[in-house]
């Protein structure tokens, strides 16, 4: 089935999906400095419906965007609005689990928006980290562990689906303990170059993840998303963005930690959750 977005051209229905968003993005690009997320005003969609979502999604595993939605028209119904994202506390009974949702229509880290611009998308990952420290979304970190931020892959091996929600949302929680003994453990033989970081392998609670070492705190405000796919993603054959994880956690010599896996990692034990280093308790 041939997507078409508006104003731009029908595109062959051979192209893989991943061709297909790369094709689209360059279409969308003018349409995704003109959101609008003012109250009354309905923003456009990012990109192709296919990968990104479209505005009128309900219901279901769209449900976090329907609370999106509601907290733009009642602020009381999340913990905070900012017109750029909103925060919500994650499903119980965890208690230390919240949740940074954008106030666009993005599927998740499927979604070519994401990562087609040389800029970061409106800091999501330095917004998260910045609001884990204070409330009304302050993680309570235990043993000395620190916060971690994640975002899980739309599916794992043979399309099996691994986040129940189709609208990003990076989790704030607790980093589990043992990731940041083992990582330091490591770093030495970790990457700061992303060109290397699809072979950066770091064994972290049995299972395999590329590491890529960001050195300074200022770092967080790159592009991450863009960095994986660039770097990884696009190198790889059969690369899919769909089946990513990513999670960040502080680096006690200063910087941060950003951790990818997938369930068909070429090195083999990999993941596509990020809840397996994440301790949501």
């Amino acid at each position: 089935m041939t997507v078409l977005l508006s104003g731009a051209p029908a595109l062959s229905q051979a192209k893989s999906p991943e061709r297909l968003a790369r094709d689209l993005c360059s279409a969308t690009r003018a349409t995704q400095g003109t959101q609008a997320t003012t109250r009354g005003k309905v923003p456009l969609d990012v990109g192709p419906v296919a990968l990104c979502g479209s505005n009128n999604d309900s219901g279901g595993r769209n449900g976090l965007w329907d609370r999106v939605r509601q907290c733009r028209a009642n602020h009381n119904t999340c913990l905070k609005y900012t017109g750029n994202y909103i925060l919500l506390r994650g499903s119980a009974p965890a208690t230390n689990n919240y949740l940074l949702i954008p106030d666009l229509r993005i599927k998740g880290i499927e979604c070519p928006y994401l990562w087609s611009n040389a800029n970061p998308p409106k800091h999501y990952w330095r917004q998260a980290w910045d609001e884990a420290h204070h409330n009304p979304a302050h993680v309570r970190t235990v043993n000395g562990q620190g916060v971690g931020l994640g975002v899980n892959a739309l599916y794992s091996t043979d399309h099996r689906r691994v986040r129940t929600q189709d609208q990003l949302h990076i989790h704030m929680a607790n980093i589990r303990a043992g990731v940041r003994g083992t990582l330091d453990n490591a770093d030495a033989r970790i990457t700061d170059r992303p060109n290397e970081w699809a072979t950066s392998i770091v064994s972290v609670g049995g299972r395999n993840y590329r590491v890529l070492k960001l050195r300074h705190a200022g770092d967080l405000d790159r592009n991450l998303f863009k960095l994986l796919h660039d770097h990884v993603v696009a190198r790889e054959a059969g690369g899919d963005m769909a089946r990513q994880m990513m999670v960040v956690t502080r680096r006690p010599k200063g910087g941060y930690y950003v951790l990818n896996s997938e369930a068909t990692l070429p090195q083999g034990r990999g993941t596509s959750s990020a809840d397996r280093l994440l301790d949501y308790y």
